[in-house]
């Protein structure tokens, strides 16, 4: 009686795909996932990506509302969509949303500690209209 040992990879359209367990993450639309559905990974490039970006512009010249744009039309969606596969805790939400929050507050000449209620608040009534990492 012989037994098949388990390949290392499987088949799809042709190509040779390795088999990965455990830890051992597969990007997927984007996404990294893994078979323990431990997102670390996903967390720290989505970390990662925020930092670089809020480095990167922040040498350049831009206003306050130049950046909340920034924020809201490029680094909001790429954190949103990274997000709606899995449900992150408030503290992490909090590591993510701390260093957006202290891009925009670098921006303002007067006010360097801005309550997350003006920043989040109404473009033109009463804040500056920041989008806010969703849970």
């Amino acid at each position: 009686m012989s037994t098949n040992p388990i390949p290392d990879y499987f088949q799809f359209e042709s190509k040779n795909l390795p088999i990965r367990t455990g830890s051992e993450c597969y990007r997927y639309l984007g996404v990294q996932i893994n078979a323990d559905l431990d997102w670390g990974k996903q967390k720290a490039i989505m970390l990662s990506t925020v930092m670089s970006t809020i480095k990167r512009l922040s040498t350049k010249d831009l206003t306050m509302m130049q950046c909340v744009d920034v924020v809201n039309g490029l680094l909001m969606p790429i954190c949103n969509y990274g997000m709606q596969f899995f449900t992150p805790d408030k503290r992490w939400v909090q590591k993510l949303q701390r260093p957006i929050n202290q891009f925009v507050n670098g921006k303002a000449s007067v006010f360097h500690t801005t309550a997350q209620d003006l920043l989040a608040g109404q473009r033109g009534c009463t804040g500056l209209g920041l989008t806010t990492v969703r849970m």
